[in-house]
């Protein structure tokens, strides 16, 4: 069926998950929606989060931009610099191996990082930091993604695996704030060495969800002694992508449409107009 509207963008599907029909008068654009799980509050903006996050930041290792020889450390990226952080080895390699064997996506015309480093048994280990932004940037309900290979190489501990792997957000005064990711380094290369693996990593609203830096952990919980060397690839920063509801004028009201997941943590609660 077609119809014609005098009005064409007053036309619009209603969302399956919509839950609420708002509307209110008289018209006032500088009023914004605000909800809450309780009358007291605290009151937030309600914004419409698309299914597509932003892209804050993303790097395919196309290139050796990376490596300290072309691009000293000066902590003001682009470009990025990956380098020692802390660790038994103070003195580990990092390096740009390109190629299908080393890229994860089998890409002739990219590659990988490459660190390696040497343990010394006992309790140690070893940290690389990747320096992404010259400032903190806010990447609040975003995530953090990235391939992962293990060098068949590598030495493994006593326990048969390779260290426990972690992921540290540093802030815009480079503070430690560790993520929710931590596991063994073989389980999160997937379960097998030469063997890429895609890890994604959510940042919630804490203080992970700022980053200018990232720092690889990789801990000697095995008794290792002996080299390692783990491939990064497809670094990627995103956050959601939020915008004000879309408000539409009827005849001098106001109205617009309140979808599940712009309600209130709780699910129910309560909505005004402030300024």
């Amino acid at each position: 069926m077609a119809v014609s509207a005098a009005k064409p963008g007053l036309v619009f599907a209603t969302p399956t998950n919509a839950v609420y029909w708002l509307k209110w008068a008289p018209p006032n654009n500088s009023y914004v929606l605000q909800s809450a799980a309780n009358l007291p509050g605290p009151w937030s903006n309600v914004i419409v989060v698309a299914t597509a996050p932003n892209t804050n930041f993303n790097n395919t290792f196309d290139s050796s931009n990376f490596l300290a020889g072309s691009a000293s450390r000066n902590y003001n990226p682009p470009p990025i610099w990956i380098g020692f952080d802390n660790g038994d080895d103070s003195n580990p390699t990092v390096n740009w191996a390109a190629g299908p064997a080393d890229d994860a996506g089998g890409n002739a015309g990219s590659g990988s990082v490459q660190l390696a480093w040497k343990l010394a048994g006992g309790n140690g280990g070893e940290a690389f930091v990747f320096d992404l932004y010259s400032s903190g940037q806010n990447v609040a309900g975003g995530a953090l993604s990235f391939d992962l290979m293990i060098d068949p190489s590598s030495t493994a501990g006593t326990n048969n695996d390779y260290g426990y792997f972690q992921v540290v957000s540093r802030d815009g005064s480079y503070n430690w704030n560790p993520t929710s990711f931590g596991e063994g380094l073989l389980a999160a290369a997937g379960g097998a060495v030469g063997h890429w693996a895609h890890i994604t990593i959510p940042l919630g609203t804490g203080a992970d969800s700022t980053v200018r830096a990232l720092t690889f952990v990789i801990g000697n919980d095995g008794d290792i002694s002996g080299t390692q060397t783990i491939y990064i690839d497809n670094l990627q920063l995103t956050s959601p992508a939020t915008s004000a509801p879309r408000v539409y004028d009827i005849n001098g009201t106001n109205y617009t449409i309140i979808t599940s997941s712009m309600l209130p943590a709780s699910k129910t609660g309560f909505f005004r107009m402030s300024k």
